[in-house]
């Protein structure tokens, strides 16, 4: 889904679920070798070193592109690297954990 749309997203987990259903019925599962031997075909970012695991690797392997290579724009512009006309964003999941702890009162607030 496309951003400004006014339909309301589906969560990241039921957009992979769905695509990956699509896909199994269609026979083009992202875990068949589509790939050439010998080559590297995880999804990864060269800008920042990134590869991609667990539901990104996932979601972008589905994408189906023929360039495991994924950065965002401004990344592509910082290493003079041209993004092809018409190209779309693709979502993924950024976790950051934070090894802090909130000090609570005994009714649970900051």
């Amino acid at each position: 889904m496309a951003r400004g749309d006014d339909k309301e997203k589906k969560p990241f987990y039921e957009e992979i679920a769905d695509r990956l259903i699509k896909q199994l019925e269609e026979g083009t599962a992202p875990w068949q070798k589509p790939w050439e031997p010998g080559s590297s075909r995880m999804p990864h970012n060269p800008v920042s070193g990134t590869r991609y695991k667990g539901a990104n690797a996932l979601w972008l392997a589905m994408q189906q592109r023929t360039d495991p290579r994924w950065m965002t724009y401004k990344q592509a512009q910082s290493v003079n690297a041209q993004v092809q006309k018409g190209e779309k964003g693709t979502l993924v999941q950024y976790w950051k954990f934070s090894d802090t702890i909130p000090n609570l009162d005994d009714k649970g607030k900051p």
